[in-house]
């Protein structure tokens, strides 16, 4: 639950678009993994 709500909120920070699709994947599991630590 806690993972959607942060892709809720990258979703709502960034304004993503199919180019910047990957480069916003990876973003949000650095995020994720930092988070965990």
């Amino acid at each position: 639950m806690q993972s959607l709500l942060v892709t809720i909120k990258l979703e709502d920070t960034f304004t993503i678009n199919e180019e910047d699709e990957q480069e916003a994947e990876e973003l949000y599991y650095k995020l994720w993994e930092d988070d965990r630590l």
